[in-house]
């Protein structure tokens, strides 16, 4: 069966790279719009099938090597985030899909800890730490220190809030690296 893509395996996402080794040429249908809800769990994009709602969009993979293919996303994608589910495609066709796992859902279908995405369509280059995150510390910290801003002589304010200043930045810019690195490489194996 192929594959409904609708996050970190799109064929315009970081993590495309683990799958399109064994895609099919011309195995990739982009912006297929199929039924259900997304969600958001510390970044990563979560899909919980609804078919009252017509309001997801992907990218449907066709495999020329699917079990080498399925083998590669299973081991990258935690069960802690995702279980396997089938679903029907716009075309009839039955499709594959990784499904926010059981464990997170609510009785009401909604995701514990998760934000409801208010669009159909998940992009990592919409992440606000990737964004406005980057854009925050060049504007504040890296203007200061090219300027070499850093060395103030204003009397209210002590090194110490300087310090502090910055081993914030350094806090969020490794917040930024690491989801980065999450997109690019893949959300890991579950911790046993």
């Amino acid at each position: 069966l192929p594959l409904f893509s609708y996050g970190l395996l799109k064929h315009d996402e970081f993590f495309y790279g683990t799958v399109q080794p064994f895609v099919k040429d011309g195995g990739v249908d982009v912006n297929v719009k199929i039924g259900g809800t997304l969600y958001e769990k510390d970044g990563i994009p979560l899909y919980v099938t609804d078919y009252s709602v017509d309001g997801t969009i992907g990218d449907v993979l066709t495999f020329a090597d699917a079990a080498a293919a399925y083998q590669a996303i299973s081991a990258a994608m935690p069960a802690s985030l995702y279980e396997w589910g089938e679903l029907t495609l716009p075309d009839g066709r039955q499709a594959n899909v990784l499904l926010c796992a059981s464990s997170l859902r609510k009785a009401d279908g909604s995701v514990h800890r998760a934000v409801l995405m208010c669009s159909a369509e998940w992009h990592s280059i919409n992440d606000p730490l990737l964004d406005s995150g980057m854009a925050f510390l060049k504007k504040t910290f890296y203007n200061k220190l090219v300027n070499e801003e850093y060395v103030s002589g204003e009397a209210q304010r002590s090194i110490y809030a300087e310090i502090f200043e910055f081993q914030m930045a350094y806090a969020l810019l490794w917040s930024i690296i690491e989801r980065y690195s999450t997109f690019r490489y893949g959300i890991g194996k579950d911790k046993a």
